[in-house]
């Protein structure tokens, strides 16, 4: 009888073997096929339809649908400064990796930073990096023939009338608001920042004269810039934008002011590593090819690629501006 029950035992420990071995086999099949080119590819952009955010991800998704040869849609799902598509991503998106979110620092940063916002996520816990393919530098416009000529002259009068010129960005604690937040605390100004949720209304707000500048993206101006209705003062970036040429920067006015909006790719935690290198991998190489780096030209958009693990380095790193701006405020 003891040799009896000692050789079921064993077999209970072979079958056990044999099924997590399967198990195993099995996960490793399935990553090792990815993606099944059946199916489709979810790009969630966490903004409405016609901003950067949403022009950066239809762009990435020409290039992943041509590197992983399957179909990739792109979903907007705005509001909340990206909260409510962030928190839609995490509540939907398996782990399988057919759904990907498009993120964009600082944009997808502010609401986990800002206790008074409640976000149930942060990156560190609910989101890894795929990598980020886009650069868009801030800058700051007037409008054409105004009474600002240059930035210093924005900013004299923001010193002579505290809190009284006004400036625009497209929503709190966006790259575009830090960037006016960063003005304002290196110049010793206060320009009142001014909200919208759709850059045709910043312009118009701007054109109309009940703003006194626009501060967005460099490819969100050029638009306004050729057709001549605005003048683009200073981008904030350490070198030029090539979208905006013959703009100073921020930095050669004597206004050390950085920001821009990091376009990259997000995925669930627990998406197994295999399927996000795969993704990197089609990233990098298609934003390199000459054909894609001409499209994002087109555009505006700096193809400037990062790996996950640099993307997320540069996150942490937006995370402490994001941060120190949060408590300045509370002062």
């Amino acid at each position: 009888m003891a040799g009896h029950k000692g050789r079921k035992h064993v077999g209970v420990l072979f079958s056990v073997a044999v099924c997590l071995a399967a198990l195993v086999m099995a996960g490793t099949v399935s990553e090792a096929a990815w993606p099944d080119k059946d199916k489709v590819l979810t790009l969630l952009v966490a903004s409405g339809a016609g901003g950067g955010s949403d022009m950066a991800g239809r762009m990435i998704a020409q290039v992943l649908e041509k590197e992983l040869g399957m179909k990739v849609v792109v979903v907007n799902k705005g509001g909340g400064g990206s909260q409510i598509g962030v928190t839609e991503y995490l509540a939907k998106a398996g782990t399988d990796g057919y759904m990907l979110l498009a993120a964009n620092t600082p944009v997808t940063i502010s609401p986990y930073m800002d206790p008074s916002r409640k976000a149930t996520y942060n990156l560190g816990r609910d989101l890894v990096l795929a990598g980020a393919y886009g650069w868009s530098p801030c800058a700051v416009a007037v409008k054409k023939g105004g009474k600002y000529k240059t930035l210093k002259d924005l900013v004299e009068a923001a010193k002579a009338n505290p809190g009284k010129i006004k400036g625009t960005a497209s929503g709190p604690l966006v790259q575009n608001d830090l960037a006016m937040v960063l003005l304002n605390k290196v110049a010793g100004i206060q320009i009142a920042r001014m909200y919208f949720d759709q850059q045709g209304e910043q312009r118009a707000a701007l054109l109309g004269g009940h703003v006194d500048a626009e501060f967005n993206n460099d490819f969100e101006l050029i638009g306004g810039q050729k057709s001549g209705e605005i003048e683009t003062l200073a981008v904030w970036d350490k070198v030029p934008a090539p979208a905006l040429p013959g703009v100073p920067t921020g930095e050669s006015l004597g206004y050390p002011v950085y920001m821009a909006a990091a376009y990259g790719l997000g995925y669930k935690t627990g998406t197994p590593q295999e399927i996000v290198d795969k993704v990197e991998a089609a990233m990098v190489k298609g934003v390199q090819k000459p054909e894609n780096a001409e499209l994002f030209k087109k555009i505006g958009l700096n193809a400037k690629v990062m790996s996950g693990k640099e993307y997320h380095e540069y996150w942490l790193g937006i995370e402490k501006v994001v941060g120190e701006v949060i408590q300045g405020m509370k002062k």
